[in-house]
């Protein structure tokens, strides 16, 4: 079929180009007589038929190849557009997958640090606690030690004050009286 249809081509190619120096002539009104045509149109068909037998295994080798070239063109895009559609498959899955753990992330990274959050402020109502203890502690003992400090500082007062009233009102014999007394109370406890 595609024989037939190369070989049509080529035969209304060549009937072309044999008018036109027919076509050529008719513009000086050249008119052309039977017997003067029938020798061109002998040369005609024996160029025809010698072109067709030297140039048919060219031309229908020429439109075999650019058929097939075609044809694999056509397959090799078809490969591609289907390569094409596949990898636009991946990637659309891919990208949803990573949407999701992208979701997911966000969600586990909210929830830790809400518990992170919790965690620390947990952590720092201890520690202001222990503080606060500390502190209260700090003060009892500060508290305890000051009356402490006053309770003997009083105590060293009223000691050194009664030393010196009773060194001013006690006499000798007084002094003595005292002491056996004391010697005897240390006795009788024994």
């Amino acid at each position: 079929m595609r024989t037939l249809v190369c070989t049509a081509t080529l035969m209304a190619a060549l009937a072309l180009m044999a008018l036109f120096p027919a076509a050529a002539l008719a513009a000086e009104e050249y008119v052309p007589t039977l017997s003067s045509l029938i020798p061109k149109a002998i040369n005609f068909i024996i160029l025809f038929a010698i072109l067709y037998f030297v140039l048919k295994k060219y031309v229908i080798d020429f439109f075999k190849g650019r058929s097939e070239r075609i044809e694999q063109e056509l397959s090799a895009a078809r490969l591609a557009q289907e390569e094409a559609q596949r990898k636009a498959a991946e990637y659309e899955e891919k990208y949803r997958t990573v949407a999701d753990e992208l979701s997911q992330l966000k969600e586990n990274m909210k929830a830790a640090a809400l518990d992170e959050k919790e965690k620390i402020l947990n952590e720092s109502k201890e520690i202001a606690d222990k503080m606060v203890a500390n502190a209260k502690s700090v003060i009892e003992i500060e508290f305890a030690k000051a009356r402490s400090d006053i309770h003997a500082t009083l105590v060293q007062d009223s000691l050194a004050e009664a030393e010196q009233k009773l060194k001013s009102e006690i006499s000798d014999a007084d002094n003595e009286e005292l002491v056996s007394e004391y010697v005897s109370g240390l006795r009788r406890m024994k």
